[in-house]
């Protein structure tokens, strides 16, 4: 299959050149690439390789392992535009575990049209429109990627439809199968939608929504609401930016009427000086009724994190960096070396270097 798929990325890069020769428009292909491989020590020393059930990306425990690394091709004409990548890594392995082999190693596979200078269509497997963090950690404030991220889709297979209301705001509308999957596996259609405004490049606010039936078909429905609000601030004071991220879900109950729900609470600071960068990070995720993260504790998914990492840039693409993490869990949820038992708190140390290309 993954031959098939560069053939005919091959096919598609080769036909576009032939038309852009015969009918003489403007049109681009920018390829790009990344590369990112990581080594994580847990102190709890776990059993297990997969140092926390509850991590995706950057789970792999005492191993030098590659999270992500990715081609991709950027198609860009007068109205149409399309992305193609492909992808490997332990992200890939754990993200994309429920799909279909033959979908594991596409990240991306989309394209759109532009109705005119305010609204555009796009379809196919597209990038999340909920969080701040990607899949790329080199475009993220810390080196690991939060629980709260962690938790949410990092991509989403649909249609969406996008209205540049201003040179400001952006609004969006989405029709999607699922929470992060590709293959649907029921019939429901899920919807979202995204508003997102910005100010002189100081200021970012999003606010993304989710609503959805996720089980599998032929199971009691279980629709849920999830709410997702980042603030993004620049230059607060020089070369300091931050951001908070507040994301909130109400999960319908199977008996007894009513909701469950989750909540937590993001916030990330970063300092880039001329030489080294400076990222930090505290979190909640408060998910007693375990709407997200199964324990099976008696208080469910309660778990506050904190992260410090230093950044160094090597060359003008490459970054090493390297990051201390601590989790306290009010219910004994992390594994430890011993088989079978738990513990309430676990620290983790990670390094990784990174290129984009």
């Amino acid at each position: 299959m993954k031959k098939v798929l560069i053939s005919i990325f091959c096919l598609l890069v080769s036909q576009t050149n032939q038309a852009q020769e015969k009918e003489n428009k403007s049109f681009s292909v920018d390829f790009s690439g990344y590369v990112d491989v990581y080594y994580l020590y847990s102190l709890n020393k776990p059993n297990t390789n997969d140092y926390s059930p509850y991590a995706y990306a950057y789970n792999r425990h005492d191993e030098l392992n590659l999270n992500l690394g990715f081609v991709k091709a950027a198609f860009q004409g007068d109205r149409v535009f399309a992305s193609f990548a492909l992808q490997s890594g332990s992200y890939a392995k754990a993200n994309y575990a429920a799909e279909p082999s033959e979908y594991r190693s596409i990240a991306e596979a989309n394209l759109g049209f532009k109705l005119n200078n305010k609204i555009t269509i796009d379809a196919g497997v597209l990038p999340s429109h909920i969080g701040i963090e990607s899949a790329t950690g080199s475009d993220c404030y810390n080196l690991t990627r939060s629980i709260n991220a962690d938790g949410s889709p990092y991509f989403e297979t649909g249609a969406r439809i996008k209205y540049a209301v201003n040179e400001n705001l952006e609004v969006s509308g989405l029709i999607l199968n699922g929470w992060q999957t590709i293959e649907e596996n029921n019939n429901d259609k899920s919807l979202g939608t995204q508003i997102y405004f910005s100010k002189n490049d100081k200021l970012a606010i999003n606010y993304s929504t989710y609503y959805g039936n996720d089980v599998p078909k032929g199971s009691p429905k279980q629709p849920w609401f999830f709410h997702d609000l980042s603030i993004e601030i620049q230059d607060i004071f020089p070369n300091f930016k931050a951001v908070l991220v507040v994301d909130q879900i109400y999960k319908n109950q199977l008996t007894g009427g009513g909701y469950d729900q989750m909540t937590t609470g993001v916030l990330q600071g970063y300092y880039e000086a001329k030489k080294f960068g400076i990222g930090a990070r505290v979190e909640h995720y408060n998910d007693p009724n375990e709407v997200v993260n199964s324990s099976g504790t008696t208080n469910g998914f309660q778990t506050t994190s904190a992260s410090l990492n230093l950044d160094f840039p090597i060359k003008e693409k490459m970054l090493w960096r390297i990051e201390g993490r601590y989790f306290d869990s009010k219910d004994a949820i992390f594994l430890t070396e011993k088989n079978g038992t738990f513990s309430n708190v676990m620290s983790v140390v990670s390094t990784s270097l990174s290129v984009n290309f």
